[in-house]
């Protein structure tokens, strides 16, 4: 969780309002994780690759 803290604080120098993230529904280990040290939102995101 280190790691992920440093990234928190970084964000937080550079005057940065969040920080997110994006895993695979079924990533059971990130989830883990990010559930433990953010909150999850009701965004889903949609992507078109061109």
């Amino acid at each position: 969780m280190i790691k992920i803290e440093h990234v928190y604080s970084f964000a937080k120098d550079k005057d940065c309002n969040r920080v997110y993230w994006t895993t695979q529904e079924g990533n059971a280990a990130a989830r883990k994780l990010y559930d433990a040290i953010a909150t999850q939102t009701d965004m889903v995101q949609y992507r078109k690759n061109l």
